[in-house]
């Protein structure tokens, strides 16, 4: 491309169209159904093979709830930043998880989210209860409580949520694998790679690395 050639690189792998290419363009079926920079091509494709359907969740009877429970989560649905209802995102995106709620008596809503990998592992969890400044200062009958994840260290792959819904002493109802969500490759690395699958679940892209001459350790 330096030397004035045109390069034509066709692929999947969105990291690399992103990392490489100063143009994109999305084609279905041998037609281009967008075009433009390939952030924004990428976002298109995104949106286009997003399986919404699978974003929203009736847990209302869930095969996974815990038997002691009480059937307090009515539904689950994830959204992007920009409140699109999906359940892919990228690389360091955002992802807004919501739960509607309804209860025979008045609580203070407490959310906790468990993520894990397809096969189980737990990566982290977060509850509102940890955060003083996010638990609710007043009882609710029903409702929706919502919560959202910024700048996901996660690498690509599918994972799930375990959802704890509760007051502010103790978790009324539980749902295991309550809702998955896949993260898609993405350029945040800058130089079009990827971090390496055996290396774990979670990017961390604050470093820095530099060499210098020196004999011994001072």
């Amino acid at each position: 491309s330096r030397s004035g050639r045109t390069i034509l690189f066709v692929s999947h792998n969105l990291a690399a169209i992103e990392g490489l290419c100063t143009s994109a363009a999305f084609i279905m079926q041998g037609r281009i159904i967008y075009s433009g920079t390939p952030r924004h091509t990428v976002e298109y494709y995104e949106r286009q093979m997003a399986r919404p359907e699978s974003a929203l969740v009736d847990l209302r009877d869930h095969p996974n709830r815990d038997k002691s429970s009480q059937k307090i989560m009515v539904f689950a649905r994830l959204c992007d930043a920009r409140g699109a209802v999906t359940n892919i995102f990228p690389l360091k995106g955002t992802i807004v998880l919501s739960v509607w709620f309804s209860s025979q008596t008045p609580f203070k809503p407490v959310l906790g989210v468990v993520v894990r990998t397809a096969s189980g592992l737990p990566v982290f969890g977060a509850d509102n209860r940890l955060y003083s400044r996010y638990l609710p200062n007043r009882e609710y009958l029903k409702g929706v409580i919502s919560c959202e994840l910024n700048n996901l260290p996660l690498t690509p792959g599918t994972y799930f949520c375990d959802l704890y819904l509760g007051d502010q002493w103790h978790s009324l109802d539980r749902v295991m694998r309550a809702i998955s969500f896949e993260i898609r490759a993405a350029d945040v690395l800058r130089s079009g790679k990827l971090p390496y699958n055996h290396c774990g679940y979670v990017i961390h892209d604050d470093i820095r690395w530099w060499v210098s001459e020196t004999d011994e350790p001072t």
